[in-house]
């Protein structure tokens, strides 16, 4: 994104900043453009302009993003979920507002915790009480790094699918689990799943 700072002038007058939006017509339809205002968000392809008082200095930010739906196959009980997409809120009360009852959580690395903050590179353990589809959206993610301590730990993968040879050249065991049973060192791993990993 770009960062933009228009500095206080000495008349309090309003000052509008305008764009055509035809500029973007070459940016693929899956991609957002926004400008981020202290007065909320601008769709930059349907509107034209931003009009704000000079008397004081204003920030805004244009972001452009892609914006993806990913969609979560749940059985009902237990799963071993990932999410390959960074949130806008990545509260679990706010990613969960329409799902109804359930419970997250997540391994910190000696015992399971409440999870407060849904993170991509991650596994959680996600309750459903029923068998059901559940969408999310986000910005896609295309590359992580993912720094995993010697021992067991949970994580997950990209939006794309990894051969898991080229993911880890020092491990004993991925471990996976398929809703009735833990399946075991898979060729490939699958993004939305979570997975154990033994570090050597």
């Amino acid at each position: 994104g770009w960062d933009c700072v228009v500095k206080q002038i000495t008349i309090s007058e309003d000052i509008m900043f305008s764009w055509n939006p035809s500029v973007f017509s070459d940016i693929p339809s899956e991609y957002t453009v926004t400008m981020e205002t202290t007065s909320g968000d601008i769709d930059m392809r349907t509107e034209n302009s931003y009009t704000f008082n000079g008397s004081a200095t204003t920030e805004f930010r244009v972001q452009i993003e892609n914006t993806n739906d990913y969609t979560l196959n749940l059985i009902s009980g237990w799963n071993l979920v990932s999410f390959p997409l960074e949130l806008a809120d990545p509260s679990p009360s706010t990613v969960f507002s329409t799902f109804g009852d359930y419970m997250l959580i997540e391994y910190d690395g000696s015992q399971y915790v409440v999870t407060n903050v849904i993170e991509p590179g991650k596994a959680y353990w996600l309750l459903s009480f029923e068998e059901r589809e559940f969408t999310i959206s986000g910005t896609a993610v295309y590359d992580m790094e993912l720094v995993l301590p010697p021992g067991w730990s949970t994580m997950g993968i990209t939006i794309e699918s990894q051969n898991s040879d080229d993911l880890f050249s020092a491990y004993t065991q991925i471990v996976g689990w398929d809703g009735t049973q833990y399946t075991f060192n898979p060729s490939t791993l699958e993004p939305g799943v979570g997975y154990w990993v033994l570090v050597l």
